[in-house]
């Protein structure tokens, strides 16, 4: 297994761990907000997927 440490991967390699881990079935795209009433799941990762911290 690839690691998913930020120094090991790029912006898009970690957009793509995101989507492939946290998926309700029916996919983000479109997506108004996550049933675990957290909103954008991609917003909820964007300091792991941009560095931000």
């Amino acid at each position: 297994m690839k690691s998913i440490l930020i120094k090991d991967t790029t912006r898009e390699e970690r957009m793509e761990i995101v989507r492939r881990s946290i998926t309700c079935g029916s996919g983000c795209e479109n997506c108004d907000g996550c049933a675990l009433g957290a909103g954008d799941v991609m917003d909820m990762y964007q300091p792991y997927i941009y560095m931000i911290g």
